[in-house]
C-alpha cells in the first residue's frame, strides 16, 4: 500500500538521500551523515512527492548553479566586480533561469488545480 494514502497501491520506490543542510546558509549541517529513506507509493503520491522534492530544494539548486558560475568566470580571470557585473548583465542566463524556475513552478499550479 501507499505510504501517503492507504487505499492506493505501491507501485513505486522512492528512494531519498542525502546530507541534511542548513537551508539558510545551505552549509551540510555537522554530524549528519547521508541519510537514506525509501517510501512506497503510487503513481499520484509519486508525482506530488516529485514537485514536493523540487520545491523544497530549488533554493540551495539556484544558489548551486549560481555558485558554478561564479566560479567559471572566476577561473576565467575575472575579478569579483568583473563577476558580479557579468552576472546581472547576463540577462539571457537570468532569463533562462528565470524561465526553467516559472515552468516547473507552472507544471506544480496546473497539478495542483486538476487533483
Amino acid at each position: 500500500m501507499c505510504a501517503l494514502r492507504s487505499n492506493h497501491t505501491a507501485t513505486i520506490a522512492l528512494r531519498l538521500h542525502g546530507p541534511s543542510y542548513n537551508p539558510v546558509t545551505f552549509q551540510a549541517e555537522e554530524g549528519t551523515e547521508d541519510e537514506h529513506t525509501v517510501f512506497y507509493v503510487g503513481r499520484h503520491c509519486a508525482k506530488k512527492a516529485g514537485y514536493f522534492h523540487w520545491l523544497q530544494h530549488c533554493r540551495l539548486q539556484m544558489y548551486q548553479t549560481v555558485g558554478h558560475e561564479v566560479l567559471a568566470l572566476q577561473k576565467e580571470g575575472m575579478s569579483d566586480d568583473k563577476v558580479v557585473e557579468n552576472i546581472i548583465n547576463n540577462e539571457t542566463w537570468i532569463k533562462r533561469l528565470y524561465g526553467d524556475f516559472e515552468d516547473q513552478k507552472s507544471r506544480i499550479v496546473e497539478f495542483l488545480h486538476n487533483n
